[in-house]
């Protein structure tokens, strides 16, 4: 991947971790009319949602991110994705 998106390994390297957050779709409709399973899908996503928000919240009470973070190079890196 870093060879083929250059930009992506760049603000990846730069930063001091990754955090994955699973943030999958809530706002589901239902396809067919024998797609019962679809109220289901919602909850199941709004639980992930749910446990990746406090793993992210844990993370930054952890690390006591009183403070937005700001890479040392984000003014680089914002105006070449902007």
């Amino acid at each position: 991947m870093r060879e083929e998106n250059k930009l992506g390994a760049e603000i990846v390297n730069s930063c001091n971790g990754v955090i994955h957050v699973d943030n999958p779709p809530i706002d589901i409709i239902k396809e067919y009319d024998d797609d019962y399973d679809y109220e289901d899908r919602i909850l199941v996503n709004k639980h992930a949602r749910k446990k990746s928000r406090k793993k992210v919240l844990d993370y930054l009470e952890e690390k006591n991110m009183d403070e937005h973070f700001k890479s040392g190079n984000w003014d680089v890196l914002c105006s070449k994705i902007f």
